[in-house]
Parts: structure tokens; sequence; C-alpha cells
């Protein structure tokens, strides 16, 4: 009897060493975001007229998909991690998804893109200003170059999207936010006096 029960305890055993293989230690619990549903593609003339590329940058401290966030009100030069949430991707490439299938736009080395948008990527995180309070900050600027990779044009933009909650859930939904927000101010860029004017020199 006492054979059959030790045999039963070490097969116990094994099965849950088996569940277990493959997950790293404190992982378990580590909640995953992505950009979740795509949002509503905009079209018009400024898209229509000519092929445009798109290509990120970021940082070398954006290239993980850790979610950061700074205490403004205490250490606010110190950047820091959520150690159970993190993102599927890094931002630059959640980013280029998002903003590829928004915009209508090509990759750069696509065939009759004549234009190259680039996005510069310099700060992508949620700001704590209180214990209770905190925005989603995407801060950059975006550059249009013709095919020799001379400048056309160039803004700064910078967004603060209030988040709900005060944790790594509201400061995720607040960045996806901005990232809308960066691409209607992108397409409302292509219609300005300045954004016509770039593009016809690329269309020439």
């Amino acid at each position: 009897m006492r054979s059959y029960l030790f045999a039963v305890l070490v097969g116990c055993l094994l099965v849950a060493g088996c569940v277990n293989v493959g997950k790293r230690a404190g992982e378990q619990n580590v909640a995953i975001y992505d950009f979740g549903k795509l949002p509503a593609a905009l079209v018009g003339d400024a898209n229509r007229s000519m092929a445009y590329g798109l290509e990120i940058r970021s940082p070398r401290w954006l290239d993980s998909a850790a979610i950061n966030y700074r205490l403004g009100y205490d250490k606010g030069s110190r950047r820091n991690e959520y150690t159970l949430s993190r993102w599927v991707a890094t931002p630059a490439q959640l980013i280029d998804h998002r903003l590829r299938y928004q915009l209508g736009l090509a990759s750069p080395g696509q065939s009759g893109v004549r234009c190259v948008l680039v996005v510069e990527i310099d700060e992508f995180l949620q700001l704590f200003t209180s214990t209770t309070e905190s925005a989603g900050v995407l801060q950059g600027n975006v550059r249009l170059l013709d095919r020799s990779r001379n400048g056309l044009s160039s803004w700064r933009f910078d967004f603060d999207v209030p988040a709900v909650t005060p944790d790594a859930s509201g400061g995720a939904a607040a960045l996806i936010v901005a990232v809308d927000h960066l691409g209607k101010a992108i397409f409302n860029w292509m219609d300005t006096a300045d954004g016509r004017a770039a593009r016809s020199s690329c269309a020439n």
C-alpha cells in the first residue's frame, strides 16, 4: 500500500512539473496588451493623391515590450516598468501597424512609394502627476522625406491623454487613444498648405 501511495505521489509531482514547463518564474499572471480593435481607416484625397511609405523610429529605451511609467511627483527622472503587464510587441511595432492601417500607408521599399513619412517617437509612457491621476504621453516628430531622403516638411506632436484608472490598464488605454490622435493629426496635416506643398513635391 505504501509503495502504491508513493507511486501516486511521484506521478502527481511529475504531472505538476510538466504543467509548468515553458513558463518563466513570475510570469503566470502577466497581462499582455495590444492596441485592441483597429480604428476606422481614414480616407480622402490626402491618401489617394500619392503613395507614402511609413517608417517608425524610437529610442533604444523603448525597444522592448515593457509598459513604462513615471512618477512625476516623486523621483520624476526615474523611468519605471510594470512588472506584471507588458505590450505584445514593441511600441514602435504597434504604432507602425496601427498608423499603417489607419492612414493606408505602405512600407518604404514598396513599389510606387515616392516619399517616406518618418514618425520619430521621443516619449511613450504613462505619467503620474499624483497617486490617483495619470496620463498617456506620446511625443515626437513627423518628417516627410523625398526619394533622396531630403526633408520636405516636419512638425512636432505632443499628446497627453488622461487615464481612466491609475494602473497599467488605464495607461495602456490612454496611450492607444494618443496614437489614434496622432493618426488623425497626420491625416489633417496632409490637407494643410504645408502638407499639400510637400505632396506636390513628391508627385513630381
